[in-house]
């Protein structure tokens, strides 16, 4: 059987193509292979690498309402709101000390002072 003129290119065109896509398939499967293996090896790597920058994790303080956060009605401003009640933690805390975004009376001598919990 014989092949139109011209043909044979489009063949070879097509297997490499086909080759080419192949070879993409396997490179990424031995890629994501490869990340997993060395997966713990980076973090040690990184770990290490921090402690020696100097860098220590953050530990989260005692909640302080402090004195700028609020208004002369003890109001606390929308920003500090935000802030402060991002921390599951302190947004229980948050709730106890304020009725709606007013500091209640029996915390306000608390006010620039570490709250530890209630």
């Amino acid at each position: 059987m014989q092949l139109p003129k011209g043909s044979h290119n489009i063949i070879l065109a097509l297997a490499a193509v086909y080759i080419v896509y192949k070879y993409s398939q396997g490179y990424k499967r031995l890629d994501k292979v490869v990340n997993e293996a060395t997966k713990p090896v980076g973090q040690l790597w990184s770990d290490v690498d921090a402690r020696l920058g100097g860098w220590s994790p953050v530990e989260l303080t005692d909640l302080v309402i402090q004195p700028w956060y609020l208004n002369t009605n003890f109001v606390i401003s929308e920003e500090a709101w935000q802030v402060l009640t991002r921390d599951t933690d302190y947004r229980v805390m948050m709730k106890q000390l304020f009725d709606g975004r007013t500091l209640k009376p029996e915390y306000r001598h608390l006010i620039g002072k570490p709250i530890g919990g209630l």
